[in-house]
């Protein structure tokens, strides 16, 4: 597609005919069609939110990117947790890691934070239970969390805003212990 979309963007601009359509006579739908096709490989590769430094939820192509793509230790660490867990505790991810988990089970939940008066983001207590919490490489690795943010209301739908917290900084695990660890991921009771 990638390939496609860049031979139809280059006919186009030096006015070269494509098949069923005469020399210079692209149409204005054509070109929008063009564009269009331009910006969606632009976003749906990662560019542009590696660009701007923003959280996203698609597939990139450069693994340091934290995204909903997983590694087969991070699945195996999803599915050891699925066959070993009490079914009476929510199992608990930040945002990217919780698309993972939703895959097993049927009562995950996202970690969720809000501002203190201070303004320091802290996991928001009324949202977190006794549970498991899960971590996966891109978490171990960068220290950080995707925390959906519980105290912002999104005004285009149910879907709430995150934003990347310091693990540390959270006091998420202080009260938890170590249950597992394959070295991308690590879970916590």
């Amino acid at each position: 597609m990638y390939l496609t979309s860049i031979k139809l963007a280059g006919r186009l601009k030096e006015g070269l005919s494509l098949p069923g359509i005469a020399k210079g006579e692209a149409s204005f739908g054509l070109k929008a069609l063009a564009a269009f096709l331009a910006a969606f490989l632009l976003f749906n590769n990662g560019f542009v939110y590696e660009v701007t430094n923003s959280p996203h939820s698609y597939f990139t192509l450069d693994s340091n990117v934290d995204s909903t793509k997983y590694s087969a230790a991070e699945v195996a660490g999803a599915n050891w947790l699925y066959h070993y867990h009490y079914e009476s505790l929510r199992v608990y991810a930040d945002s990217h890691r919780w698309f993972l988990l939703a895959g097993f089970f049927k009562g995950g939940s996202r970690i969720t934070g809000k501002r203190n008066e201070g303004g320091q983001l802290i996991v928001d207590s009324e949202f977190l239970g006794p549970g498991y919490i899960y971590l996966g490489r891109t978490n171990l690795k960068d220290n950080r969390l995707l925390v959906v943010r519980s105290d912002l209301a999104n005004p285009h739908g149910s879907m709430r805003l995150a934003e990347y917290a310091d693990l540390q900084g959270l006091g998420l695990l202080e009260s938890r212990n170590l249950i597992y660890s394959n070295g991308e991921a690590r879970l916590f009771r």
